[in-house]
Protein backbone atom coordinates (compact mmCIF):
# COMPACT_ATOMS: atom_id res chain seq x y z
CA UNK A 1 0.00 0.00 0.00
CA UNK A 2 1.68 2.99 -1.04
CA UNK A 3 -0.11 7.29 -2.01
CA UNK A 4 1.79 6.84 -5.10
CA UNK A 5 -1.03 8.28 -7.51
CA UNK A 6 0.60 11.83 -7.64
CA UNK A 7 4.17 10.93 -6.77
CA UNK A 8 5.28 10.91 -10.53
CA UNK A 9 3.67 14.54 -10.70
CA UNK A 10 5.83 15.50 -8.17
CA UNK A 11 8.97 13.96 -9.40
CA UNK A 12 8.69 15.91 -12.74
CA UNK A 13 7.64 19.44 -11.04
CA UNK A 14 11.54 19.29 -9.40
CA UNK A 15 12.85 17.96 -12.44
CA UNK A 16 11.63 20.13 -15.69
CA UNK A 17 13.06 22.95 -16.63
CA UNK A 18 9.70 24.58 -17.53
CA UNK A 19 8.24 23.72 -13.94
CA UNK A 20 8.30 26.87 -11.06
CA UNK A 21 9.22 24.10 -8.44
CA UNK A 22 12.64 22.72 -10.21
CA UNK A 23 15.35 21.74 -7.99
CA UNK A 24 13.28 21.97 -4.76
CA UNK A 25 14.05 18.62 -3.95
CA UNK A 26 12.51 17.05 -0.47
CA UNK A 27 13.86 16.03 2.36
CA UNK A 28 13.65 12.52 3.35
CA UNK A 29 10.85 12.89 5.82
CA UNK A 30 8.88 15.18 3.53
CA UNK A 31 8.90 12.11 1.06
CA UNK A 32 8.32 9.51 3.75
CA UNK A 33 5.12 11.67 4.72
CA UNK A 34 3.61 12.35 1.56
CA UNK A 35 4.04 8.88 0.25
CA UNK A 36 2.46 7.03 3.04
CA UNK A 37 -0.72 5.38 2.24
CA UNK A 38 -3.92 6.65 3.23
CA UNK A 39 -5.48 5.82 6.50
CA UNK A 40 -8.71 4.57 4.31
CA UNK A 41 -6.33 2.00 2.62
CA UNK A 42 -5.02 0.59 5.93
CA UNK A 43 -8.11 0.33 7.42
CA UNK A 44 -9.73 -1.43 4.55
CA UNK A 45 -6.87 -4.08 4.36
CA UNK A 46 -7.00 -4.90 7.58
CA UNK A 47 -11.08 -5.36 7.73
CA UNK A 48 -10.65 -7.24 4.96
CA UNK A 49 -8.09 -9.65 7.34
CA UNK A 50 -10.49 -9.39 10.03
CA UNK A 51 -13.32 -10.48 8.57
CA UNK A 52 -11.38 -13.23 7.00
CA UNK A 53 -10.99 -14.64 10.25
CA UNK A 54 -7.29 -13.34 11.29
CA UNK A 55 -7.13 -12.25 14.86
CA UNK A 56 -6.27 -8.39 15.04
CA UNK A 57 -2.99 -8.87 17.51
CA UNK A 58 -1.32 -11.38 14.00
CA UNK A 59 -1.78 -8.49 12.26
CA UNK A 60 0.68 -5.87 12.44
CA UNK A 61 2.07 -2.91 10.33
CA UNK A 62 5.65 -2.16 9.16
CA UNK A 63 8.01 0.44 9.78
CA UNK A 64 7.41 1.38 6.25
CA UNK A 65 3.71 2.51 7.15
CA UNK A 66 2.50 0.68 3.63
CA UNK A 67 2.75 -2.99 4.56
CA UNK A 68 1.30 -5.31 6.80
CA UNK A 69 2.93 -8.38 7.57
CA UNK A 70 0.14 -11.29 8.75
CA UNK A 71 1.21 -14.60 10.37
CA UNK A 72 -0.45 -17.68 8.55
CA UNK A 73 -0.63 -20.55 7.58
CA UNK A 74 -0.25 -21.91 3.74
CA UNK A 75 -3.71 -23.62 4.48
CA UNK A 76 -5.12 -20.40 5.16
CA UNK A 77 -2.71 -17.68 2.67
CA UNK A 78 -3.85 -20.09 -0.16
CA UNK A 79 -8.18 -19.79 0.83
CA UNK A 80 -8.23 -15.94 1.67
CA UNK A 81 -6.71 -15.28 -1.80
CA UNK A 82 -8.39 -17.99 -3.63
CA UNK A 83 -4.97 -19.94 -5.13
CA UNK A 84 -2.20 -22.53 -4.25
CA UNK A 85 1.12 -22.31 -2.72
CA UNK A 86 4.49 -24.13 -4.23
CA UNK A 87 7.90 -24.59 -3.68
CA UNK A 88 9.31 -23.06 -6.43
CA UNK A 89 13.31 -22.94 -6.95
CA UNK A 90 14.75 -19.66 -7.60
CA UNK A 91 18.27 -19.91 -9.29
CA UNK A 92 19.19 -15.92 -8.53
CA UNK A 93 19.16 -16.46 -4.63
CA UNK A 94 19.85 -19.93 -4.78
CA UNK A 95 17.08 -21.12 -2.02
CA UNK A 96 13.29 -22.64 -2.47
CA UNK A 97 10.74 -20.04 -2.20
CA UNK A 98 7.26 -20.42 -1.03
CA UNK A 99 4.90 -18.71 -4.22
CA UNK A 100 1.42 -18.90 -6.02
CA UNK A 101 1.56 -17.79 -9.94
CA UNK A 102 -1.81 -16.01 -8.94
CA UNK A 103 -4.04 -14.40 -6.55
CA UNK A 104 -7.44 -13.03 -5.88
CA UNK A 105 -8.67 -10.51 -3.74
CA UNK A 106 -11.81 -8.77 -3.16
CA UNK A 107 -12.48 -5.94 -5.82
CA UNK A 108 -13.05 -2.99 -3.40
CA UNK A 109 -9.35 -3.64 -2.45
CA UNK A 110 -7.79 -3.40 -6.06
CA UNK A 111 -6.97 0.55 -5.51
CA UNK A 112 -5.47 -0.30 -1.82
CA UNK A 113 -3.50 -3.14 -2.41
CA UNK A 114 -0.20 -3.05 -4.00
CA UNK A 115 1.10 -6.59 -4.07
CA UNK A 116 0.65 -9.78 -1.52
CA UNK A 117 4.11 -11.99 -1.47
CA UNK A 118 4.82 -15.23 0.55
CA UNK A 119 7.64 -14.10 3.28
CA UNK A 120 8.72 -17.96 4.16
CA UNK A 121 11.93 -18.87 2.35
CA UNK A 122 14.01 -22.18 2.82
CA UNK A 123 17.66 -21.71 3.62
CA UNK A 124 20.09 -23.47 1.40
CA UNK A 125 24.07 -23.83 1.96
CA UNK A 126 25.51 -20.21 1.94
CA UNK A 127 28.66 -20.72 -0.31
CA UNK A 128 25.99 -21.84 -3.10
CA UNK A 129 24.10 -18.39 -2.77
CA UNK A 130 27.12 -16.21 -2.83
CA UNK A 131 28.55 -17.94 -5.59
CA UNK A 132 25.43 -18.11 -7.90
CA UNK A 133 24.37 -14.03 -7.07
CA UNK A 134 28.14 -13.42 -8.41
CA UNK A 135 27.00 -14.42 -12.03
CA UNK A 136 24.02 -12.05 -12.34
CA UNK A 137 26.57 -9.13 -13.75
CA UNK A 138 26.65 -7.14 -16.87
CA UNK A 139 30.84 -7.45 -17.25
CA UNK A 140 32.76 -5.66 -19.75
CA UNK A 141 34.22 -7.81 -21.88
CA UNK A 142 37.88 -8.35 -22.13
CA UNK A 143 40.00 -8.64 -25.72
CA UNK A 144 42.79 -8.71 -24.53
CA UNK A 145 45.87 -6.69 -23.59
CA UNK A 146 47.19 -3.77 -25.13
CA UNK A 147 50.55 -3.60 -27.58
CA UNK A 148 52.43 -0.96 -24.79
CA UNK A 149 51.50 0.53 -21.56
CA UNK A 150 51.81 4.40 -22.34
CA UNK A 151 50.24 7.73 -21.29
CA UNK A 152 49.50 8.54 -25.53
CA UNK A 153 46.76 6.24 -26.31
CA UNK A 154 46.05 6.16 -29.93
CA UNK A 155 42.61 7.23 -29.70
CA UNK A 156 41.44 5.66 -32.91
CA UNK A 157 41.94 2.57 -31.61
CA UNK A 158 41.28 2.63 -27.99
CA UNK A 159 40.01 4.50 -25.09
CA UNK A 160 41.68 6.18 -22.59
CA UNK A 161 40.38 9.35 -19.94
CA UNK A 162 42.13 12.04 -22.46
CA UNK A 163 40.30 10.55 -25.41
CA UNK A 164 37.09 10.77 -23.62
CA UNK A 165 37.78 14.69 -22.59
CA UNK A 166 39.10 15.36 -26.30
CA UNK A 167 35.54 13.23 -28.28
CA UNK A 168 32.88 14.99 -25.39
CA UNK A 169 35.07 18.29 -24.33
CA UNK A 170 35.11 17.71 -20.60
CA UNK A 171 37.53 19.87 -18.74
CA UNK A 172 40.92 18.58 -17.71
CA UNK A 173 40.61 19.13 -14.32
CA UNK A 174 37.37 20.03 -11.93
CA UNK A 175 36.59 23.26 -12.51
CA UNK A 176 36.18 23.92 -8.81
CA UNK A 177 37.16 22.91 -5.46
CA UNK A 178 35.61 19.99 -4.18
CA UNK A 179 31.69 21.05 -2.90
CA UNK A 180 31.67 19.70 0.52
CA UNK A 181 27.72 18.26 -0.19
CA UNK A 182 28.78 16.87 -3.64
CA UNK A 183 28.46 13.03 -3.63
CA UNK A 184 29.45 10.77 -6.09
CA UNK A 185 29.25 7.22 -5.19
CA UNK A 186 29.43 3.54 -7.88
CA UNK A 187 27.31 0.40 -6.71
CA UNK A 188 29.32 -3.19 -6.01
CA UNK A 189 28.02 -5.62 -4.99
CA UNK A 190 29.79 -8.24 -2.38
CA UNK A 191 32.86 -10.38 -3.74
CA UNK A 192 33.90 -7.53 -6.34
CA UNK A 193 36.35 -5.34 -5.37
CA UNK A 194 39.41 -2.59 -6.60
CA UNK A 195 42.90 -3.88 -6.24
CA UNK A 196 44.94 -0.37 -5.41
CA UNK A 197 47.70 -1.58 -7.59
CA UNK A 198 46.33 -1.52 -10.23
CA UNK A 199 44.66 1.72 -9.34
CA UNK A 200 47.66 3.04 -8.76
CA UNK A 201 49.01 1.81 -12.10
CA UNK A 202 46.47 3.25 -14.25
CA UNK A 203 47.08 6.62 -12.24
CA UNK A 204 50.90 6.26 -13.02
CA UNK A 205 49.98 5.96 -17.03
CA UNK A 206 46.57 8.60 -17.16
CA UNK A 207 46.51 11.10 -13.53
CA UNK A 208 49.49 11.17 -11.31
CA UNK A 209 47.97 13.57 -8.77
CA UNK A 210 45.50 10.49 -8.00
CA UNK A 211 48.52 8.10 -7.28
CA UNK A 212 47.56 6.95 -3.50
CA UNK A 213 44.14 8.27 -3.57
CA UNK A 214 41.52 5.50 -2.76
CA UNK A 215 37.75 5.80 -3.20
CA UNK A 216 35.77 5.89 -0.01
CA UNK A 217 34.68 2.52 1.33
CA UNK A 218 30.44 2.90 2.23
CA UNK A 219 29.27 -0.63 3.38
CA UNK A 220 26.07 -1.92 3.63
CA UNK A 221 24.97 -4.94 5.12
CA UNK A 222 28.79 -5.88 5.52
CA UNK A 223 30.21 -4.53 2.31
CA UNK A 224 32.26 -7.58 2.04
CA UNK A 225 34.89 -7.49 -0.41
CA UNK A 226 37.70 -9.87 -1.13
CA UNK A 227 41.52 -9.63 -2.53
CA UNK A 228 42.55 -13.83 -1.69
CA UNK A 229 41.56 -14.71 -5.46
CA UNK A 230 42.59 -12.49 -7.87
CA UNK A 231 39.84 -13.21 -11.18
CA UNK A 232 38.11 -10.59 -13.23
CA UNK A 233 34.92 -11.20 -12.25
CA UNK A 234 35.55 -9.66 -9.11
CA UNK A 235 38.06 -7.57 -10.07
CA UNK A 236 37.28 -5.96 -13.70
CA UNK A 237 34.60 -4.28 -13.11
CA UNK A 238 35.33 -2.10 -9.81
CA UNK A 239 38.79 -1.43 -11.48
CA UNK A 240 37.21 -0.21 -14.39
CA UNK A 241 34.73 1.73 -12.91
CA UNK A 242 36.69 3.60 -10.37
CA UNK A 243 39.79 4.12 -12.55
CA UNK A 244 38.12 6.28 -14.70
CA UNK A 245 35.81 8.31 -12.08
CA UNK A 246 38.03 8.85 -10.07
CA UNK A 247 40.61 9.98 -13.01
CA UNK A 248 37.74 12.29 -14.61
CA UNK A 249 36.41 14.19 -11.55
CA UNK A 250 39.58 14.43 -9.45
CA UNK A 251 40.10 15.67 -6.99
CA UNK A 252 36.41 14.94 -5.79
CA UNK A 253 35.48 11.90 -3.52
CA UNK A 254 34.60 8.83 -5.16
CA UNK A 255 32.40 6.56 -2.85
CA UNK A 256 32.35 3.07 -3.30
CA UNK A 257 29.10 1.37 -2.39
CA UNK A 258 29.58 -2.22 -1.53
CA UNK A 259 26.99 -3.91 -0.52
CA UNK A 260 26.08 -7.54 0.99
CA UNK A 261 28.68 -10.01 2.57
CA UNK A 262 30.31 -13.02 2.04
CA UNK A 263 27.83 -15.99 2.17
CA UNK A 264 24.54 -14.29 0.47
CA UNK A 265 25.86 -11.21 -0.98
CA UNK A 266 23.60 -8.69 -2.11
CA UNK A 267 21.91 -6.05 -4.44
CA UNK A 268 20.72 -2.54 -5.36
CA UNK A 269 17.44 -3.71 -3.83
CA UNK A 270 19.50 -3.76 -0.28
CA UNK A 271 21.22 -0.57 -1.34
CA UNK A 272 17.45 1.16 -1.48
CA UNK A 273 16.46 -0.44 1.59
CA UNK A 274 19.69 1.39 3.34
CA UNK A 275 19.09 4.39 2.14
CA UNK A 276 15.08 4.23 2.58
CA UNK A 277 14.18 3.08 6.27
CA UNK A 278 10.23 2.77 4.93
CA UNK A 279 11.37 0.41 1.89
CA UNK A 280 13.26 -2.06 4.25
CA UNK A 281 10.21 -4.28 4.30
CA UNK A 282 9.63 -4.05 1.28
CA UNK A 283 12.75 -6.24 0.61
CA UNK A 284 11.55 -9.80 -0.55
CA UNK A 285 13.61 -12.22 0.41
CA UNK A 286 12.78 -14.97 -2.00
CA UNK A 287 14.50 -12.25 -4.36
CA UNK A 288 16.72 -10.46 -2.54
CA UNK A 289 20.08 -11.61 -0.09
CA UNK A 290 19.29 -10.87 3.32
CA UNK A 291 22.22 -11.62 5.70
CA UNK A 292 21.61 -14.12 8.34
CA UNK A 293 21.41 -13.16 12.11
CA UNK A 294 23.29 -14.38 14.44
CA UNK A 295 26.14 -15.48 11.72
CA UNK A 296 29.17 -15.52 13.28
CA UNK A 297 31.00 -16.54 10.74
CA UNK A 298 34.01 -14.62 8.97
CA UNK A 299 33.13 -12.06 6.69
CA UNK A 300 29.59 -12.76 7.37
CA UNK A 301 27.83 -9.22 8.34
CA UNK A 302 25.97 -10.74 11.65
CA UNK A 303 23.99 -7.61 12.14
CA UNK A 304 20.06 -6.63 11.31
CA UNK A 305 20.21 -5.82 7.27
CA UNK A 306 20.93 -1.91 7.23
CA UNK A 307 18.07 0.21 6.97
CA UNK A 308 17.83 3.73 6.25
CA UNK A 309 21.12 3.50 7.68
CA UNK A 310 22.93 5.06 4.77
CA UNK A 311 22.72 8.80 2.89
CA UNK A 312 22.47 8.14 -0.81
CA UNK A 313 25.13 10.10 -2.67
CA UNK A 314 23.66 12.90 -5.28
CA UNK A 315 24.85 10.88 -8.07
CA UNK A 316 24.81 6.56 -8.79
CA UNK A 317 26.45 4.87 -10.78
CA UNK A 318 25.39 1.30 -11.80
CA UNK A 319 27.18 -1.24 -14.09
CA UNK A 320 25.37 -3.86 -14.00
CA UNK A 321 21.84 -4.98 -15.36
CA UNK A 322 18.87 -7.48 -14.64
CA UNK A 323 16.29 -9.29 -16.88
CA UNK A 324 13.31 -7.55 -16.33
CA UNK A 325 11.37 -10.83 -17.32
CA UNK A 326 12.90 -12.30 -14.33
CA UNK A 327 11.43 -10.40 -11.73
CA UNK A 328 7.86 -10.21 -10.30
CA UNK A 329 6.09 -7.23 -11.69
CA UNK A 330 5.15 -5.65 -8.29
CA UNK A 331 8.53 -6.03 -7.21
CA UNK A 332 9.82 -3.95 -10.75
CA UNK A 333 7.00 -1.79 -9.54
CA UNK A 334 7.96 -1.23 -5.96
CA UNK A 335 11.94 -1.05 -6.81
CA UNK A 336 11.42 1.83 -9.29
CA UNK A 337 9.23 3.51 -6.72
CA UNK A 338 12.41 3.52 -4.85
CA UNK A 339 14.36 5.04 -7.92
CA UNK A 340 11.61 8.09 -8.05
CA UNK A 341 12.08 8.85 -4.70
CA UNK A 342 15.75 9.41 -4.84
CA UNK A 343 15.25 11.67 -7.43
CA UNK A 344 12.68 13.58 -5.33
CA UNK A 345 15.60 14.18 -2.90
CA UNK A 346 17.76 15.28 -6.10
CA UNK A 347 19.58 12.35 -6.50
CA UNK A 348 20.46 11.40 -10.00
CA UNK A 349 20.87 7.56 -10.34
CA UNK A 350 22.46 6.63 -14.09
CA UNK A 351 22.49 2.80 -14.89
CA UNK A 352 24.13 1.21 -17.98
CA UNK A 353 21.73 -0.34 -20.73
CA UNK A 354 23.85 -3.31 -21.13
CA UNK A 355 25.66 -4.74 -24.24
CA UNK A 356 23.65 -7.68 -25.70
CA UNK A 357 21.18 -5.60 -27.80
CA UNK A 358 17.88 -6.72 -27.69
CA UNK A 359 18.43 -9.67 -25.27
CA UNK A 360 19.67 -9.03 -21.76
CA UNK A 361 22.41 -11.47 -21.51
CA UNK A 362 24.17 -14.21 -23.10
CA UNK A 363 23.86 -17.68 -21.41
CA UNK A 364 22.03 -19.91 -21.15
CA UNK A 365 19.83 -17.33 -23.09
CA UNK A 366 17.72 -14.54 -21.86
CA UNK A 367 15.20 -14.00 -24.93
CA UNK A 368 11.66 -14.59 -23.72
CA UNK A 369 10.41 -18.21 -25.54
CA UNK A 370 7.77 -18.13 -27.57
CA UNK A 371 6.19 -21.30 -26.10
CA UNK A 372 6.90 -21.12 -22.43
CA UNK A 373 7.22 -16.92 -21.80
CA UNK A 374 9.98 -17.59 -19.95
CA UNK A 375 13.49 -15.58 -20.78
CA UNK A 376 15.40 -18.73 -21.48
CA UNK A 377 16.17 -18.66 -24.89
CA UNK A 378 18.12 -17.57 -27.44
CA UNK A 379 16.30 -16.86 -29.74
CA UNK A 380 12.51 -15.52 -29.60
CA UNK A 381 11.07 -12.58 -28.55
CA UNK A 382 13.05 -9.34 -27.19
CA UNK A 383 13.94 -9.24 -23.45
CA UNK A 384 14.95 -5.62 -22.13
CA UNK A 385 17.31 -5.25 -19.02
CA UNK A 386 16.45 -3.78 -15.54
CA UNK A 387 16.44 -1.30 -14.74
CA UNK A 388 16.26 -0.37 -18.18
CA UNK A 389 12.65 0.06 -17.96
CA UNK A 390 12.65 2.22 -15.19
CA UNK A 391 11.05 5.36 -15.80
CA UNK A 392 13.26 7.04 -13.26
CA UNK A 393 16.84 6.27 -14.10
CA UNK A 394 18.67 7.67 -16.31
CA UNK A 395 20.35 5.13 -18.86
CA UNK A 396 23.04 4.97 -20.62
CA UNK A 397 23.77 2.73 -23.76
CA UNK A 398 26.86 2.57 -25.77
CA UNK A 399 29.05 4.04 -29.19
CA UNK A 400 32.45 3.33 -31.06
CA UNK A 401 34.23 5.44 -33.35
CA UNK A 402 33.73 4.53 -36.70
CA UNK A 403 37.45 3.63 -37.09
CA UNK A 404 36.73 0.87 -34.26
CA UNK A 405 35.46 -1.10 -36.54
CA UNK A 406 36.71 -1.06 -39.74
CA UNK A 407 37.43 1.48 -42.66
CA UNK A 408 35.63 4.85 -42.02
CA UNK A 409 34.49 5.09 -45.11
CA UNK A 410 32.53 1.93 -44.44
CA UNK A 411 30.83 2.85 -41.87
CA UNK A 412 27.97 5.44 -41.29
CA UNK A 413 28.52 7.76 -38.24
CA UNK A 414 28.02 10.95 -36.24
CA UNK A 415 29.63 14.03 -38.55
CA UNK A 416 30.72 15.72 -35.37
CA UNK A 417 32.39 13.37 -33.06
CA UNK A 418 32.80 10.34 -35.66
CA UNK A 419 30.68 8.08 -33.03
CA UNK A 420 28.78 5.14 -34.50
CA UNK A 421 26.61 2.80 -32.40
CA UNK A 422 28.56 0.45 -30.74
CA UNK A 423 28.00 -2.91 -32.46
CA UNK A 424 31.40 -5.42 -32.20
CA UNK A 425 32.12 -8.76 -33.05
CA UNK A 426 34.62 -10.12 -31.18
CA UNK A 427 37.02 -13.60 -31.67
CA UNK A 428 34.88 -16.65 -32.12
CA UNK A 429 31.95 -14.70 -33.51
CA UNK A 430 30.71 -13.11 -30.21
CA UNK A 431 28.78 -10.11 -30.82
CA UNK A 432 28.28 -6.81 -28.51
CA UNK A 433 25.74 -4.10 -28.94
CA UNK A 434 24.49 -1.31 -27.59
CA UNK A 435 21.31 -2.94 -24.76
CA UNK A 436 17.84 -1.15 -25.94
CA UNK A 437 14.57 -1.38 -26.81
CA UNK A 438 11.12 -1.19 -24.53
CA UNK A 439 9.84 -2.30 -21.48
CA UNK A 440 7.81 -4.92 -20.95
CA UNK A 441 5.54 -3.42 -17.79
CA UNK A 442 6.49 0.16 -17.61
CA UNK A 443 4.40 2.54 -19.99
CA UNK A 444 6.28 5.34 -22.39
CA UNK A 445 6.97 8.42 -19.50
CA UNK A 446 5.52 11.40 -20.20
CA UNK A 447 8.75 13.32 -20.85
CA UNK A 448 9.48 10.53 -23.59
CA UNK A 449 6.09 10.18 -25.45
CA UNK A 450 7.42 12.97 -28.33
CA UNK A 451 10.43 11.24 -29.02
CA UNK A 452 9.17 8.11 -28.69
CA UNK A 453 6.03 8.57 -30.96
CA UNK A 454 8.45 10.19 -33.81
CA UNK A 455 10.82 6.64 -33.82
CA UNK A 456 7.52 4.69 -33.87
CA UNK A 457 6.47 6.80 -37.19
CA UNK A 458 9.69 6.66 -38.70
CA UNK A 459 10.51 3.09 -38.10
CA UNK A 460 6.84 1.71 -38.55
CA UNK A 461 7.91 -0.18 -41.37
CA UNK A 462 10.78 -2.06 -39.78
CA UNK A 463 8.98 -2.79 -36.19
CA UNK A 464 5.96 -4.35 -38.56
CA UNK A 465 8.29 -6.52 -39.61
CA UNK A 466 10.15 -7.31 -36.34
CA UNK A 467 6.40 -7.81 -34.79
CA UNK A 468 5.70 -10.28 -37.75
CA UNK A 469 8.75 -12.31 -37.41
CA UNK A 470 7.56 -13.24 -33.86
CA UNK A 471 10.09 -10.64 -31.92
CA UNK A 472 7.19 -9.25 -30.62
CA UNK A 473 8.63 -5.09 -29.61
CA UNK A 474 6.34 -3.78 -27.04
CA UNK A 475 7.36 -0.05 -28.76
CA UNK A 476 5.05 1.63 -26.35
CA UNK A 477 6.70 0.69 -23.19
CA UNK A 478 9.29 3.09 -21.64
CA UNK A 479 12.05 3.65 -24.30
CA UNK A 480 15.96 2.83 -23.08
CA UNK A 481 17.96 4.01 -23.19
CA UNK A 482 18.03 7.84 -22.78
CA UNK A 483 21.61 8.74 -24.15
CA UNK A 484 25.02 6.99 -25.61
CA UNK A 485 28.81 7.36 -24.38
CA UNK A 486 31.79 5.37 -25.68
CA UNK A 487 31.88 1.85 -25.03
CA UNK A 488 34.73 0.26 -27.24
CA UNK A 489 38.42 -0.38 -26.40
CA UNK A 490 38.46 1.13 -22.75
CA UNK A 491 42.60 0.52 -21.61
CA UNK A 492 42.21 0.07 -17.90
CA UNK A 493 45.16 -1.69 -15.23
CA UNK A 494 44.62 -5.27 -13.98
CA UNK A 495 47.47 -7.61 -12.29
CA UNK A 496 50.51 -5.07 -13.32
CA UNK A 497 49.23 -4.81 -17.04
CA UNK A 498 47.25 -2.80 -19.11
CA UNK A 499 43.90 -5.12 -20.56
CA UNK A 500 41.36 -3.78 -23.34
CA UNK A 501 37.56 -4.39 -22.28
CA UNK A 502 34.59 -3.07 -23.87
CA UNK A 503 30.85 -2.14 -22.44
CA UNK A 504 28.32 0.15 -21.34
CA UNK A 505 29.90 -0.57 -18.34
CA UNK A 506 32.02 1.51 -18.88
CA UNK A 507 30.06 4.21 -20.47
CA UNK A 508 27.67 4.62 -17.08
CA UNK A 509 30.16 5.55 -14.68
CA UNK A 510 32.08 7.92 -17.30
CA UNK A 511 28.81 10.20 -17.73
CA UNK A 512 28.14 10.06 -14.26
CA UNK A 513 31.47 11.20 -13.70
CA UNK A 514 29.94 14.55 -16.27
CA UNK A 515 26.67 14.95 -13.76
CA UNK A 516 28.95 14.93 -10.46
CA UNK A 517 31.19 17.71 -12.27
CA UNK A 518 28.79 19.76 -13.07
CA UNK A 519 26.50 19.17 -9.72
CA UNK A 520 29.89 20.66 -8.08
CA UNK A 521 29.40 23.51 -9.88
CA UNK A 522 25.83 24.17 -9.50
CA UNK A 523 26.65 23.84 -5.51
CA UNK A 524 29.26 26.38 -5.77
CA UNK A 525 26.60 28.88 -7.72
CA UNK A 526 24.52 28.47 -5.10
CA UNK A 527 21.87 25.75 -6.80
CA UNK A 528 20.75 22.24 -6.35
CA UNK A 529 21.84 19.51 -7.54
CA UNK A 530 20.41 18.30 -11.11
CA UNK A 531 18.13 15.10 -9.22
CA UNK A 532 16.50 13.24 -12.14
CA UNK A 533 17.80 14.38 -15.84
CA UNK A 534 15.40 12.91 -18.28
CA UNK A 535 12.90 15.80 -18.31
CA UNK A 536 15.55 18.01 -18.82
CA UNK A 537 17.57 16.04 -21.12
CA UNK A 538 14.46 15.18 -23.56
CA UNK A 539 13.66 19.01 -23.63
CA UNK A 540 16.79 19.78 -25.08
CA UNK A 541 17.79 17.29 -27.75
CA UNK A 542 20.12 19.66 -29.94
CA UNK A 543 23.03 19.02 -26.93
CA UNK A 544 23.51 15.68 -28.16
CA UNK A 545 25.64 14.16 -30.97
CA UNK A 546 22.98 12.46 -32.93
CA UNK A 547 23.60 9.10 -34.12
CA UNK A 548 21.80 8.61 -37.46
CA UNK A 549 22.44 4.87 -38.62
CA UNK A 550 23.56 1.57 -37.02
CA UNK A 551 21.40 -0.61 -35.40
CA UNK A 552 21.73 -3.22 -32.48
CA UNK A 553 20.95 -7.31 -32.68
CA UNK A 554 20.13 -10.50 -30.48
CA UNK A 555 17.47 -12.89 -30.15
CA UNK A 556 17.65 -13.87 -33.95
CA UNK A 557 17.22 -10.19 -35.16
CA UNK A 558 19.80 -8.22 -36.81
CA UNK A 559 19.29 -5.70 -37.68
CA UNK A 560 16.89 -5.20 -34.35
CA UNK A 561 16.37 -1.72 -33.66
CA UNK A 562 18.03 0.54 -35.92
CA UNK A 563 19.65 4.20 -34.84
CA UNK A 564 17.08 6.81 -36.54
CA UNK A 565 16.91 10.74 -36.38
CA UNK A 566 16.45 12.05 -32.98
CA UNK A 567 15.99 9.65 -30.31
CA UNK A 568 16.06 6.12 -30.60
CA UNK A 569 16.34 2.30 -28.68
CA UNK A 570 20.20 1.41 -29.66
CA UNK A 571 21.75 5.45 -28.21
CA UNK A 572 18.81 7.26 -27.47
CA UNK A 573 19.38 10.64 -27.94
CA UNK A 574 22.76 10.42 -28.82
CA UNK A 575 26.35 10.91 -27.34
CA UNK A 576 26.76 13.66 -24.57
CA UNK A 577 28.78 17.21 -25.62
CA UNK A 578 29.21 18.14 -21.97
CA UNK A 579 29.71 21.61 -23.13
CA UNK A 580 26.39 21.33 -24.02
CA UNK A 581 25.40 19.82 -21.14
CA UNK A 582 27.11 21.76 -18.85
CA UNK A 583 25.48 25.07 -19.81
CA UNK A 584 21.57 23.86 -20.60
CA UNK A 585 22.37 22.15 -16.76
CA UNK A 586 24.07 25.62 -15.53
CA UNK A 587 21.29 28.13 -16.67
CA UNK A 588 18.45 25.78 -14.99
CA UNK A 589 17.66 27.73 -11.30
Amino acid sequence: MDNLEHSEDQLVAVSDPGSPFYGQHWTPQQVSQHLAPSPESVLQASWWLQDSGFDQKAIYRARDNGTLHVHMSVKDASKLLQTHFYHMANRKVGHDTIACTSYTIPEHLEDHVDFIVAEKRLKADQKTIARRSRTRRQMPTTTGNSTSPTAIVNCDRFTGPECLRQLYHIPSSLPSTPHPNNTFGIYQPAWVTWLPEDLDLFFQLFSLSDIGRRPRMVPVNGGYTQTEYKLPPFNLEPNLDFEYAMSLVSPMEVINLQIGDRYVGGNWNNMLAAFDKTYSDAVNASIDPVPLFPDGKPGAYNRSADCGTVVPPKVISISFAEVEDDLPVEYLKRQCHEFLKLGLMGTTVIAASGDFGVASGLEPGTCINATTGVSNATKGAFSPTWPGGCPWVTIVGGTQLAAHGGSAKDLPFCAETNETVFHTVLNGNRTLSSAGGFSNVFPAPAYQHSAVSQYRREQAHHLNNLDQEGFDPDDNGRGFPDLSVMAYGYLIAMYNETQVVHGTSASAPVFASMIAMINNERLHAGKSTVGFLNPALYAAPKIFNEIKVGNNSGCGASPAYRAANGWDPVTGLGSVDYVRLRDMLMDMP
